[in-house]
């Protein structure tokens, strides 16, 4: 099955469908995939970047700053979809026991196929008369592989290049949660200080209404829910960390301004903030950035269908409540925005009713997961880690860089979320080809960092480039 999106090609790959640790299963399910040779210089042997898609539906390579990196290095461009996202489904539903395929591991384990898949193809399509295999040094040497990714997906992007470092040249990891998390308190705390003292305030003032108003009687319960446009939210700790979420978006997405500004107006003319804050709810979070409160509602997240209203969050919360965690609980410094109701209990009490009570859903191993791909201590080399200020997801990164592996902060007030490779602000923002460093609240910094990027990608990318060892906290020669 072959159709067009956008400028680029939409396929399908056959994958494996082994479940990680266990013996070979055999099964293949399909894999869509996109392609663009628009940039690539083949007869130059130019590199591949390979696009992880992450925690979402694929739907084509996306317009940012890879872009303008596959122009300037010509290269091919191609984004693979994560198995269970989009039209990547190993089964026909989103059981619990089809969800037993779904992990990191896993969507490594894929990407490794995919790319000695795909180095065929590229052999086949430019490079028959040599005819190398795609394990030769000519077949390898010539294209390198520049494997890519945001928050998750970066983390992916990052440990692609650890465990297969033979198969992947560098990895851009921007925003790359590496550090896997399961109590995550830091992520408030770092929502608390790009706030702000007084739109924190405000925010944190919300929530105590909101949850006295719960707490008064059914029809006050019914009315501040209505007010939301989330009176489908039965479970009130649900609804709280609706709440809780949209206010964090915009700050993890470069849009602090668009929440806080309303707020403190409102504050300032003594309106009504809570009825402002439900505008933004409305507005905003559900309008126009396209969230919805049934990704909130447990009996809709317990819905197994493909096509189900939560099918993408059902599938990405599976991971946390087996892997990943991340689990949001209140700041431990300084005094917390989200209701205290949102504390581990909540988290494991959400899982075992989205899934069941089995122990591996409730109680993810991080340490067994950090332990396994470093965590911050990643040991590897050729890994570029990017992160924006303003965003809450930078506690879980990697913040210290190496000469091997180096790390940069995009600094601004308006800097979240992927913003080396999205730009200002980091979502809706496909009228910005290559990502829109015009509109960060600073527009120098963004270039300063892409200079630095790129500089360090021209280097990795050299044919006479030498491995250096990363260093003696790493601990591993690069390859």
């Amino acid at each position: 099955m072959v159709c067009m999106h956008a400028t680029c090609g939409m396929r399908h790959a056959a994958c494996g469908m082994d479940v990680h640790g266990a013996p070979q299963d055999g099964r293949t399910f399909p894999q869509r995939y996109y392609e663009d040779f628009t940039h690539f210089n083949a007869a130059a042997g130019g590199p591949v970047i390979l696009v992880i898609c992450g925690e979402a539906p694929c739907h084509g390579i996306p317009n940012d700053y890879r872009t303008e990196l596959a122009a300037h290095f010509g290269a091919a461009m191609v984004a693979l979809e994560h198995r269970f996202y989009g039209q990547s489904q190993p089964f026909a539903d989103l059981s619990t026991a089809s969800l037993a395929y779904l992990s990191a591991n896993q969507a490594l384990a894929d990407l490794a196929t995919f790319r000695q898949f795909y180095q065929q193809r590229l052999d086949h399509l430019f490079y028959a008369s040599h005819s190398s295999s795609h394990g030769s040094s000519g077949s390898n040497g010539e294209r390198r592989w520049v494997v890519t990714g945001v928050s998750y997906a970066g983390a992916v992007s990052a440990w692609a290049r650890l465990s297969y470092p033979h198969l992947f040249h560098a990895s851009l990891a921007s925003s790359a949660v590496v550090n896997v998390i399961r109590d995550f308190f830091e992520f408030e705390e770092q929502v608390l200080q790009s706030a702000g003292p007084l739109c924190a305030t405000i925010l944190r003032n919300i929530t105590r209404r909101v949850e006295l108003q719960l707490a008064s009687s059914a029809a006050e319960r019914r009315a501040v829910k209505q007010l939301f446009a989330a009176h489908s939210v039965e479970h009130d700790g649900d609804f709280l960390f609706l709440l809780a979420d949209a206010a964090v978006f915009a700050f993890q997405y470069g849009r602090p301004d668009q929440l806080c500004d309303p707020l403190t107006q409102a504050h300032a003319k003594g309106s009504d903030t809570m009825h402002a804050y439900a505008s933004y709810v409305r507005d905003l979070f559900f309008a126009h950035f396209g969230a919805s409160p049934a990704d909130y509602d447990r009996h809709s997240l317990a819905n197994t269908s493909l096509v189900g209203p939560s099918a993408g969050m059902r599938t990405w919360l599976y991971q946390c409540c087996t892997q990943m965690a991340f689990f949001q609980t209140p700041a431990r410094i300084g005094e917390p925005i989200r209701s205290a109701a949102l504390n581990m209990s909540y988290w494991q009490g959400l899982c075992a009713s989205v899934y069941g009570s089995h122990p591996r859903v409730l109680f993810p191993d991080t340490a067994a997961t950090n332990t396994f791909f470093g965590g911050t201590a990643i040991a590897s080399s050729r890994i570029f880690f990017t992160n924006g200020s303003q965003d809450p997801w930078k506690r879980a990164s990697r913040l210290i860089g190496t000469y091997a592996m180096p790390s940069v902060m995009v600094t601004c007030h308006n800097c979240g979320h992927g913003v080396d490779m999205r730009g200002c602000p980091t979502w809706l923002n496909a009228n910005h080809p290559h990502g829109d460093a015009s509109s960060c609240s600073d527009p120098s910094v963004l270039p300063a960092v892409r200079s630095d990027l790129k500089d360090a990608l021209e280097s990795w990318l050299r044919p006479d480039y030498m491995p250096v060892l990363t260093g003696a906290s790493d601990g591993r020669a690069a390859m």
